[in-house]
Order: C-alpha cells, then sequence, then structure tokens
C-alpha cells in the first residue's frame, strides 16, 4: 500500500523517467470486493476487516493517479487499460 506521500513522490518519480500516465486498479465495488474475498476463504476475520479498510483507503487515493481502472472483470479492466 502507498500513502499520500508516497504516491506523490512515485507519482512524480515516474514522469521524471518519462512515464505518461500512472495507472491505478480500483478495486471492485465495495458489495463485489466483499464477496470475493467471502468466496476465497483465504482471510480470517481480523484480515478481512483490513482488507475492506485497506479498500477504502485505496479508493480515497486513486484521485492522485492520472488515471483510475476499476476492475470489476479482470479481463475488461484489461481490455480498460488498452
Amino acid at each position: 500500500n502507498v500513502d499520500i506521500q508516497g504516491m506523490v513522490h512515485l507519482k512524480a518519480e515516474l514522469h521524471r523517467r518519462g512515464y505518461k500516465v500512472v495507472t491505478y486498479f480500483l478495486d471492485a465495488p465495495l458489495d463485489i470486493l466483499k464477496e470475493r474475498l467471502r468466496g476465497r476463504w483465504t482471510e480470517d476475520a481480523h484480515a478481512f476487516e483490513i482488507r475492506i479498510a485497506n479498500a477504502l483507503i485505496e479508493k480515497e487515493l486513486a484521485p492522485l493517479y492520472d488515471h483510475q481502472i476499476e476492475n470489476i472483470d479482470l479481463d475488461e479492466a484489461i481490455w480498460n487499460l488498452t
């Protein structure tokens, strides 16, 4: 995870190195994300809550990126990148 100051620094560094656009893949909407995580059975209750909290923070940081793509469907998200 990248905090706000880290993202500002990272974006400036990437632009300095010639990258024109920094893209962020947003998690799916919260209800879909929760359903996916529950279906995987990979996190215990505490890890699940941390993952959801991090997703909310990451959504707040999304406007700092040049471009955002919501990852509801991976194939569609990749298509939107090209």
